[in-house]
């Protein structure tokens, strides 16, 4: 069985003997293949001549020609740029003597000259491309950024209502250009002025209807014996003038004339009527002050709806900022507990696991595979060494083979 499995052995050693021979020859070929063609081809690039330009000399009066043309060319740009420069610092020395005024006044004619270039008409609502203000002295600038863009569609053949910027988006103006406002009734600002010694809708006096407010009212003196309807009546009071009554009447001799009841009840019949008319007038008068007032009252309303509504908006707002900071700190909190409860978990994890791992059963366990591992790199390394042992005898019995079938 030893020398079958020897035979075999030593077969198989001849084969990969064998093998390794035939690659070596491959080997050799190829590289004998590889100086071959790298030889051939540095031969060819040595064979490889670069073409040199010998077309000069063939005709020398038109190569001097062709070379006198250029050089006039070069001397005429240069006399040109130097004339240039000397014009220049001639303008700039000239500008520098004249007086402020004079100077002035060719600048102006100058910009005068500029506007006068004729300008192109832009359409209605036209688009055009901006010419800005950097590298103006290139010769592509100098078109007219005036005109239309090549998508331009001619507004005035739309309808009307399409006649505007962004037509059919929600931030589509109205307005389209001062051109077809009006702005010449009046001016800015002009809805908000009143003519001299006009009064708006609740504004003035309802006690005597003068330009100004009740409170402020002269005739607010209430107890004033002269004071009727808002208005003083000079001879109302018992020692004005006109004054009549039995009390004011002068003592007579008891004496009456003829007709004098007459007159009497005449008089009091215009006293009667011209009361029923004072009634009336105060009426009428305490009426429009009734309305007057109302009017106030109402505009006062309107200001205390005004500031409800305001102080409401301000409280809704307030409210709302105060919610928001209640949903900041709840979700503040919130992500706080939750760091806190996940800092807790690991931190409970991690005592767990050393105190497992400190345990007397998990500290056997680690001895036992400590012991296990280094026993198993024993075994490797035994198992290493016989097999090189193994290895070294095989090759030994080898040598001895062939050294005996040789």
């Amino acid at each position: 069985m030893t020398a079958e499995k020897t035979a075999a052995e030593a077969e198989e050693a001849r084969k990969r003997e064998e093998e390794a021979e035939e690659q070596r020859k491959l080997d050799s070929k190829e590289l004998a293949g590889e100086s071959i063609r790298r030889e051939l081809a540095e031969k060819e690039a040595a064979e490889i001549v670069p073409e040199v330009d010998d077309t000069d000399g063939l005709d020398v009066e038109a190569e001097f020609e062709e070379w006198r043309t250029r050089e006039l060319a070069r001397l005429l740009r240069e006399k040109q740029a130097q004339a240039a420069k000397d014009e220049e610092k001639e303008e700039i020395e000239r500008r520098r003597a004249m007086p402020e005024e004079q100077r002035l006044k060719e600048d102006m004619e100058f910009a005068a000259r500029t506007r006068e270039k004729e300008k192109g008409q832009m359409g209605f609502l036209q688009k055009y491309y901006h010419k800005g203000a950097f590298h103006q002295d290139d010769n592509l600038l100098n078109r007219d950024y005036t005109g239309a863009t090549e998508s331009a569609v001619d507004m005035t053949l739309l309808p009307k209502v399409m006649q505007v910027r962004d037509f059919g988006k929600a931030s589509r103006t109205k307005y389209t250009h001062l051109a077809d406002q009006d702005t010449s009734q009046g001016g800015w600002g002009a809805a908000l002025r009143l003519p001299p010694g006009a009064q708006t809708t609740g504004e003035g006096c309802w006690n005597c209807g003068g330009p100004h407010l009740r409170k402020d009212c002269p005739n607010n003196n209430v107890n004033d014996p002269n004071l009727i309807g808002g208005m003083v009546i000079p001879g109302v009071s018992g020692t004005g003038v006109g004054a009549s009554g039995a009390n004011t009447s002068a003592l007579g001799s008891g004496s009456r004339t003829w007709g004098s009841g007459r007159d009497d009840r005449d008089g009091r019949d215009r006293g009667y009527s011209d009361r029923v008319r004072d009634r009336d007038d105060g009426r009428r008068r305490d009426e429009g002050r009734e309305r007057r007032y109302d009017g106030e009252r109402q505009g006062e309303r309107d200001d205390r709806r005004r500031d409800r509504d305001r102080d409401y908006g301000r409280d809704r707002d307030r409210e709302r900022e105060r919610e928001r900071d209640r949903d900041r700190d709840r979700d503040y909190r919130r992500d706080r507990d939750r760091d806190r409860n996940r800092y807790d978990r690991e931190r409970d994890y991690a005592r767990d696991r050393d105190r497992r791992r400190d345990s007397p059963g998990r500290k056997r366990e680690r001895d036992d595979r400590d012991r296990d591992y280094e026993r198993g790199e024993k075994r490797r390394r035994d198992d290493g060494d016989r097999d090189r042992e193994r290895e070294k005898e095989r090759r030994d019995r080898r040598d001895r083979d062939r050294l005996r079938y040789d």
